[in-house]
């Protein structure tokens, strides 16, 4: 129940956040004032999060609650001093320990070298540090939903690979090649820029993008599969009639992997991407034969499955493109919810309870700056079918104006001929009475002459 204080404190802050708004916007708009209670959410904030986080139903978002929430408070601050710079400043040191620092002269040295055991020293005390918040999240969630979250298994396999490669570099602990460390570091790299992927997430013009490409990824999976098993097909073809290759000049592909099955694997994959190695074809026995199966493979992989393809992923684009906003909110919901602990609502909601925002209307049709961005054939078609709704709406209201004008002015008519109809038959028989009266005056003046008569 609102009190007197609590409508003047509203109005105050009210007219503080119009004249924000009035501000930022050079022309003059309307103002959507709205009042949240939020004196529930200080005591309700991580179950709030974690239930968001785990809701298949993308309307919630669109929740105004739901959006101010997310959008207007300091939580991506706060994760982003806490947890993103210490990690950006974990992965520029890796960086540096595996381009410039992973020298073949300091493998197994024990980090004599002063600048390894600093980077090293470092580098440890970070990984210490993200073991222990990874442990944390075990302990918020359960066992069986941490395994579930597939940017959990990157941060695992980031954490433990980096560090056995840097206790191998320094120790040497097991009887590992060089090159072989080599190659882990690179593959270590991957999940490092991998990890950057998660982190993007946290903002708010980068999450709808994160969002869109795991939705492809997701979207082409089982279409995939298919197009693995096609190459596959060609390419176990072409293996069994390479066997009559008896000449260096009739071998149908060349080496990659120098593993037969593999190569051709390798050279009907890049014949998908349009890379054609045909010089042999002419002098290989099969000639005609190896020439059907190319004209196969190119209809069917760079003509039929990679516009099959592009079309998925742009039916994908549309989808997601349609909710940009909803699904931009849902990805920075995962993150809060991950790293929900990290957060501190003091400075948001202590002794705070209402929530004042002042936002601008939305104008008609979308005009202005944003009309001219993409939204997607789906968004585009449904604000044509609103905006036809609206005129035709604003038709039948018309319509309905004017026959309602009409049918007034008829029953108007009506009951004017009502009345006149009933003022003539009352004259008429006003007239039929006069008559009959003196029809009946005259029957009884006869009447009375007639008895004279008689008499």
């Amino acid at each position: 129940m609102l009190n007197k204080e609590h409508v003047q404190e509203m109005l105050s802050r009210a007219k503080g956040n119009i004249r924000k708004a009035n501000a930022k916007y050079s022309k003059t708009r309307k103002i959507t004032v709205r009042v949240l209670d939020i004196e529930w959410l200080s005591s309700n904030f991580g179950e709030l999060y974690t239930t968001l986080a785990k809701a298949e139903n993308d309307i919630l978002f669109r929740n105004e609650l739901i959006k101010i929430l997310i959008t207007q408070q300091t939580y991506t601050r706060q994760i982003f001093t806490r947890i993103f710079i210490p990690y950006s400043i974990y992965n520029l040191l890796q960086f540096t320990f595996y381009s410039y620092v992973m020298k073949e002269e300091f493998y197994g040295d024990k980090w004599r070298n002063p600048w390894t055991r600093l980077v090293g020293l470092l580098l440890v005390a970070f990984e210490i540090l993200f073991v222990a918040v990874e442990v944390k999240q075990v302990k918020d969630l359960s066992l069986r939903e941490y395994v579930r979250n597939k940017w959990n298994w990157i941060e695992i396999l980031t954490i433990f690979g980096n560090t056995f490669i840097l206790l191998q570099h320094g120790f040497k602990p097991f009887d590992i090649s060089y090159s072989l460390l080599v190659s882990l570091a690179s593959v270590a790299i991957i999940f490092l820029y991998m990890k950057l992927f998660y982190w993007l997430r946290i903002f708010e013009n980068l999450a709808y993008y994160v969002r869109m490409v795991s939705e492809t990824i997701y979207d082409i999976a089982y279409f995939i599969i298919l197009f693995v098993l096609c190459v596959f097909s060609f390419a176990h073809a072409v293996f069994v009639l390479n066997r009559n290759a008896v000449a260096e000049d009739q071998e149908l592909y060349g080496p990659s992997f120098g593993f037969r099955p593999t190569d051709a694997i390798v050279n009907q994959y890049l014949l998908g991407l349009g890379e054609f190695n045909t010089d042999n074809f002419e002098n290989s026995p099969n000639r005609v034969l190896i020439w059907i199966y190319f004209i196969l493979a190119t209809f069917l992989t760079n003509l039929t499955f990679l516009n099959m393809l592009i079309a998925i992923m742009g039916d994908t684009y549309a989808r997601v493109n349609e909710n940009k906003q909803q699904e931009a909110l849902k990805e920075r919901t995962y993150i809060y919810a991950d790293y929900i602990w990290a957060i501190t609502l003091k400075n948001d909601f202590e002794n705070k309870k209402y929530l004042y925002i002042a936002t601008p209307v939305a104008e008609e049709d979308g005009e202005g700056d944003e009309e001219q961005a993409w939204e997607g054939g789906i968004a585009q078609l449904k604000k044509a079918l609103r905006r036809h709704q609206r005129q035709l709406k604003g038709y039948v209201e018309e319509q309905s104006n004017e026959l309602g004008d009409k049918q007034g002015a008829i029953l108007k008519k009506l009951n004017t001929l009502e009345q006149s109809f009933e003022a003539k038959i009352a004259e008429k028989d006003f007239k039929l009475s006069e008559q009959v009266n003196k029809i009946v005056e005259t029957n009884k003046s006869l009447a009375e002459q007639n008895k004279v008569l008689q008499d």
